[in-house]
């Protein structure tokens, strides 16, 4: 197959590219030496390692990152998620508590996912909350037992 027209000519060894026959070294001038250290049309080898360190580089990178991740923000949270639920189980009638709203009271009653608060000792006032609602324990020991 020959290619041309009258502005686009191919060289020789185009030709024999265009034409799937195997790459052909430019010619040289008589007297002139040419070192030849790769196939015309080809890519420059990388050397072997440099792919395969790369690679061990790469993966070292991301393990270390996410050992950062894992210790800076994984492991805090549920170390502080334990404590919650801890906090949550031991609650129990007379103990001073903080909702998550801000609002001080005493334990009533606890059930299972529940809290009854008196807020207000003078008028008897009491709330119902969600076990999860209690942010902090001010007093862990009843009442009853500090009298």
């Amino acid at each position: 197959m020959r290619i041309s027209s009258d502005w686009f000519v191919l060289t020789p060894v185009a030709q024999a590219q265009a034409e799937g026959a195997a790459p052909v070294a430019a010619p040289v001038a008589v007297g002139e030496t040419k070192a030849v250290t790769q196939a015309p049309g080809t890519a420059p080898a990388k050397p072997a390692q440099s792919g395969a360190m790369e690679w061990v580089w790469t993966l070292g990178w991301m393990l270390a990152l996410l050992a950062i991740v894992y210790f800076l923000m994984i492991r805090p949270e549920k170390k502080r998620a334990q404590e919650r639920k801890a906090l949550l189980a031991k609650l129990q009638r007379g103990n001073k508590v903080v909702t998550i709203g801000g609002l001080h009271g005493e334990i009533v009653s606890v059930k299972d996912d529940s809290v009854i608060l008196l807020v207000d000792e003078e008028k008897g006032t009491t709330l119902k909350f969600s076990r999860s609602a209690i942010n902090n324990v001010l007093s862990d020991s009843p009442a009853s037992e500090q009298k």
